[in-house]
């Protein structure tokens, strides 16, 4: 495949990950994220500042880009925000569009974050681009994002899904995706379900990271009222705080048990289990 990737919001978990993915398959990648000094990191000579509510910042980042790989923020104005995107990457050129997504967002009854997400779609397949969407279950990071400080000094995590299952889904395994998508034909206009292999509760969450770890980890739980004073604590906005506490409230009911064929069928490989993902973790708790 000849050209340039962009992957912007390539220091989150999935961009960080496809960087690696494009990098080792020989793709010329330029990364893209809001702070420069994050960008480093990545080993990537090609990088670049990144403020999706600056115009003229998108048009120096997408300037001789063939493809991009979105990870879109969580915020409440998601569809302007893609818009402000999407009308750049026009104009720059750009022939593709891979959008990261969420899983439900085209259900009828879909949350406020499905909802949220299906908005950025549309705008993304009006565009005239070749389009992808990816929309993944919740990652198995997040356990190590939102946790590791009271793991490794409580041996527990507070947690509002408690006994809901949910196919957690590595975030590699969504970079392998992607970088499949933006490699290969045969992948526009089409829309991915991806998880992994097995619906698991929090508990056995908690077990998994106690036998690779050699101590006990309890998984402690709270209310989705609970988790919603502390979301608030963080600083996040209310629009914000309220969609992700209905997401709590939707996975504690089990409605995100589901398991898709997608990473097998795309990378052709076996999505990576919990098991493995913490098995690959332990250097985090010592």
């Amino acid at each position: 495949m000849g050209g340039t990737v962009l992957v912007a919001g390539a220091t989150g978990n999935t961009g960080r990950a496809l960087v690696r993915e494009l990098k080792k398959a020989g793709v010329a990648v330029r990364a893209a994220a809001r702070r420069r000094n994050r960008l480093l990191s990545l080993e990537v000579s090609d990088i670049v500042e990144v403020d999706y509510a600056n115009p003229p910042s998108l048009a120096r980042a997408f300037r001789g880009v063939d493809k991009i790989y979105m990870a879109t923020p969580l915020v409440s104005d998601m569809e302007a925000l893609t818009e402000r995107v999407v009308d750049a990457a026009v104009n720059a050129g750009i022939t593709h569009f891979v959008k990261l997504s969420g899983l439900g967002a085209n259900r009828p009854d879909s949350l406020q974050l499905g909802r949220w997400h299906r908005a950025a779609e549309r705008v993304v397949e009006s565009s005239g681009m070749a389009w992808t969407h990816l929309r993944p279950n919740s990652f198995m990071q997040n356990f190590i994002n939102n946790h590791l400080g009271s793991m490794r000094s409580l041996g527990l995590f507070h947690d509002p899904v408690g006994a809901g299952r949910v196919s957690y889904i590595d975030a590699e395994d969504i970079a392998a995706v992607a970088a499949r998508v933006l490699t290969e034909p045969g992948h526009e206009s089409r829309t991915y379900t991806l998880t992994g292999p097995e619906p698991l509760t929090s508990h056995e969450v908690a077990g998994l990271f106690s036998a690779a770890l050699g101590r006990e980890i309890r998984c402690v739980e709270v209310s989705v009222e609970a988790a919603r004073d502390a979301m608030f604590g963080f600083g996040l906005p209310v629009p914000v705080v309220d969609a992700i506490a209905e997401w709590y409230r939707h996975m504690r009911d089990g409605n995100l048990a589901e398991v898709s064929p997608a990473v097998r069928e795309i990378t052709r490989r076996t999505p990576r289990s919990f098991s493995e993902f913490v098995a690959g973790r332990g250097e985090l708790f010592r």
